[in-house]
């Protein structure tokens, strides 16, 4: 996956690829102490896990992992 989607509530993408797209973010925003959060929360994982960062939920924001180990089938 080199994609990195956003449908306005949730952030979707592999690690390395959600965390260059928050460096783009904090280039053209002003949200660096959320951003800051999310990196750090982030820092620990491998950057081919799947990530989904809720950031809709009114006082904070959620993350979902999906790792190596959780594949169920691999891709054609």
């Amino acid at each position: 996956m080199n994609n990195v989607y956003d449908n306005g509530t949730i952030l979707l993408g592999t690690k390395k690829d959600i965390v260059q797209q928050i460096y783009n973010n904090m280039l053209e925003e002003e949200q660096d102490d959320l951003y800051m959060e999310i990196l750090e929360d982030l820092k620990d994982e491998e950057n081919d896990t799947i990530v989904a960062i809720n950031y809709d939920l009114g006082m904070g924001y959620s993350i979902d992992y999906w790792e190596k180990e959780d594949i169920v089938k691999v891709g054609d």
